[in-house]
């Protein structure tokens, strides 16, 4: 029933992102862009600048981890597209992490964070790696503590936030600082803004051919994925390996939930591998061959992996500057 279910909705959802956008997923006023299921993006509106360099800096501090030797950016490092080039990250007492580490880049126009859909949005997904044993191993007292003592933070927090450092205060600098994490300007974005000379005839073939056989269907809207819960192997148990490839269900113990993740997003997909929640795919051409042949039942010619593979190097935009002191 469950493996149905999803080729039906997957089905349903690419006539609907082959018809043109969605309310959902209307440009933003005051742009002009081609009409197309994926959207271009814009930087995010009404950051407050301070916060979002103190979100910097608390990213970048290995004073968040119970040894003082990992921070958020030992997993998910700007400069290597927001992952860290792992099949799997090694956090506390150098324990393997369960998945392959997402890019923190463009989260804000994610519907679902971390690969089961743990949560929507940012919220409090800092807590859930924070606390996490394998990652941080940290506690909210512990944390607190050691801002309240450190030479700088104390000044840092009092000068945005009335009461100072707090759970709820530490939380809200980190996400605005994620927010602001958006890889502007890519070929294809420009494309979408309309210019004609931003692809070249391979890039548009690979888009077309993304779109014609269905992988369109999933990887949609302003971050080409990220909106969605997608049982992975539709065509192919092969795809299930162990325990870690239950997915959903092991957050939800729900039937139907199994094989389910997220579908993650493909923008800047060229600079993270390797691929999917297990890091099985160290190329990006493994990675849509695999895709092809487990969620659509195809088989792709080596012209067609290669023209996809050209049109996903143009979803690679800016990498936001690091400026943490």
């Amino acid at each position: 029933m469950s493996r149905y279910f999803h080729i039906i909705i997957a089905r349903l959802l690419l006539c609907c992102a082959v018809s043109g956008p969605t309310l959902a997923q209307s440009p933003a006023p005051n742009t002009s862009t081609r009409n197309e299921p994926i959207l271009p993006l814009f930087a995010v509106e009404g950051l407050d600048n301070r916060k979002v360099s103190l979100g910097e800096k608390l990213f970048h501090d290995p004073l968040l981890s119970r040894d003082q030797k990992r921070s958020c950016a030992s997993c998910h490092d700007i400069a290597k597209g927001g992952a860290d080039k792992e099949a799997f990250s090694y956090g506390y007492g150098n324990q393997e992490s369960l998945y392959n580490s997402p890019t923190i880049l463009n989260l804000e126009f994610n519907y679902y964070v971390f690969w089961r859909g743990n949560m929507h949005l940012l919220d409090k997904s800092m807590d859930r790696a924070l606390m996490n044993p394998k990652t941080m191993a940290m506690d909210w007292d512990t944390l607190l503590e050691r801002l309240k003592k450190h030479p700088s933070y104390p000044d840092k927090f009092k000068v945005i936030y009335s009461d100072a450092i707090s759970v709820d205060n530490v939380r809200d600098a980190v996400n605005e600082y994620q927010r602001s994490l958006v890889s502007l300007n890519a070929p294809f974005d420009q494309w979408l803004k309309g210019d004609d000379e931003a692809l070249s005839a391979q890039e548009l073939r690979g888009y077309q051919s993304f779109k014609t056989l269905g992988c369109i269907s999933c990887h949609n809207g302003k971050n080409v994925g990220g909106t969605l819960l997608m049982q992975f192997g539709v065509y192919s148990n092969e795809a299930i390996q162990n325990e870690r490839d239950q997915g959903r269900f092991l957050l939800t113990g729900n039937e139907r939930d199994k094989y389910t993740f997220r579908v993650p997003s493909l923008r800047n997909v060229a600079l993270t591998a390797p691929y999917f929640h297990d890091g099985r795919a160290t190329t990006l051409e493994g990675a849509v061959e695999i895709m092809a042949q487990i969620q659509l039942g195809r088989t792709l010619s080596a012209q067609e992996t290669q023209d996809i593979v050209a049109f996903l190097h143009t979803l690679t935009g800016q990498m936001p500057e690091v400026n943490y002191d």
